[in-house]
């Protein structure tokens, strides 16, 4: 019965990746995951965040690179979504850069 409450709940569970994707460009930059991930799509001049969802889509190991990003932060992007440094109109549009300058 308390099997379930003991169990902790997966923080990814309800989270799509276009969630991650968004999170993860709001609180480093396009630029800054280039650099930590050398997906070419988010060097783009400038950067096209559905080509970048589209890429990260195919290739699974995109995919494990940006979960384990968004993993890693997610006690920062929980405490910059309530702190309101991004909008919640910038998260839903998945436009918001966390104060960077960065476009998509």
């Amino acid at each position: 019965m308390n099997d379930q409450n003991n169990r902790k709940k997966d923080p990814l569970e309800g989270v799509t990746l276009k969630m991650m994707l968004t999170d993860v460009i709001n609180l480093f930059g396009c630029k800054e995951i280039y650099a930590m991930t050398e997906i070419n799509s988010f060097n783009d001049e400038p950067p096209m965040f559905n080509k970048i969802l589209k890429f990260i889509r195919k290739n699974p190991w995109a995919i494990q690179k940006i979960e384990k990003m968004y993993r890693g932060n997610l006690e920062t992007i929980e405490k910059m979504k309530s702190d309101g440094t991004v909008s919640k109109k910038d998260l839903a549009l998945g436009s918001g850069t966390g104060g960077r300058k960065t476009k998509y």
